[in-house]
């Protein structure tokens, strides 16, 4: 009999730390893709606001799908030609908001600049746990993260 209150024993330790360990990991994992989705919006703007200054043309960043940024994004100029598509992570919920209000795309004018301040927030879906992180830029289109 005692060994067997030393199996349970033993099991419920190992049960614990199997539990604890793959909340860190989701923990980890979570941080990293928002750092990842984050970092590759960042990119998109700065490459928006590079081929906007060298081209001298009017781009926009928008949604790829029905307005929703969690599923992807891309640079096109003013006329609707894609010059650039990004895949976004379909976990992730990602939410745009633009100062003045009503813009659902990003416009970067061929001085490198934008009409708007904004910034993205991106929200995990993971049942353990929920990361959430913000990109804000400015109207010259400089990112900082919170």
């Amino acid at each position: 009999m005692p060994n067997l209150a030393a199996l349970l024993i033993s099991l419920a330790l190992s049960l614990s730390l199997v539990v604890g360990g793959l909340h860190t990991f989701t923990k980890y994992h979570g941080t990293l893709e928002a750092r990842t989705t984050l970092r590759k919006l960042d990119y998109t703007i700065s490459l928006a606001k590079s081929i906007a200054l060298t081209s001298h043309e009017e781009l926009m960043i928008c949604p790829r799908q029905g307005g929703q940024w969690s599923k992807g994004w891309q640079i096109q100029t003013a006329r609707g030609k894609i010059l650039k598509t990004i895949h976004a992570h379909v976990y992730a919920l990602i939410h745009f908001k633009a100062y003045p209000a009503g813009s659902l795309c990003i416009k970067v004018l061929p001085t490198g600049m934008s009409y708007n301040n904004g910034h993205f927030t991106y929200r995990s879906r993971s049942l353990l746990y929920t990361v959430q992180r913000n990109l804000f830029f400015n109207q010259g289109l400089r990112t900082y993260y919170d």
